[in-house]
């Protein structure tokens, strides 16, 4: 996308175990991993946003495959963080608002946080973030997702900071 600075917006709706597609030989089964992996997202160091459906979250992690884990440090590693994260200040696995009721599609039913706007740091000043709820997503329109707004301003990023992020891509 082009505007105040270029980046690349990654779309995810991951199946991670139940994709049909074999995975490669060396690659993650998840799929936010592999497209890690894939894609040079360490070339796109400070522009780059991944966002969506993960279908993924700390609690299905397992000690001998921390899956979710690993995601996060791997996309730490190329400078992205979650933006409903570090605004609120949640930690992964507590989060207040869930994007995700799980099975039944009742209120007080399993409920998750599963999608994530992973951008940089930088970005999160000029952000606003907004969770849809339960009543107009779920019981309204029938949706088991309630949508992760993140609106970022990237006209108020000042042009030393949006010319120091498309640099420091240069520079890699």
């Amino acid at each position: 996308m082009t505007g105040p600075i270029d980046f690349t917006l990654v779309g995810v709706c991951s199946m991670n175990h139940r994709a049909s597609q074999p995975v490669p030989q060396g690659l993650s089964r998840s799929q936010p991993i592999a497209a890690a992996e894939l894609y040079d997202f360490q070339g796109e160091r400070g522009r780059l946003a991944v966002v969506g459906d993960f279908n993924s979250a700390p609690q299905w992690d397992k000690p001998k495959r921390p899956k979710f884990a690993n995601l996060i440090k791997r996309y730490s590693d190329v400078g992205l963080s979650s933006a409903y994260h570090r605004l609120t200040d949640e930690p992964f696995g507590t989060e207040t608002r869930p994007t995700h009721w799980w099975r039944d599609r009742e209120i007080d039913g399993p409920r998750l946080h599963i999608d994530y706007a992973f951008n940089p740091d930088t970005w999160a000043e000029f952000a606003a973030l907004e969770v849809g709820g339960f009543e107009q997503w779920v019981a309204v329109a029938g949706s088991d997702h309630a949508p992760l707004i993140l609106d970022i301003d990237l006209t108020r990023m000042p042009p030393s900071r949006a010319a120091a992020s498309s640099r420091e891509v240069d520079q890699k």
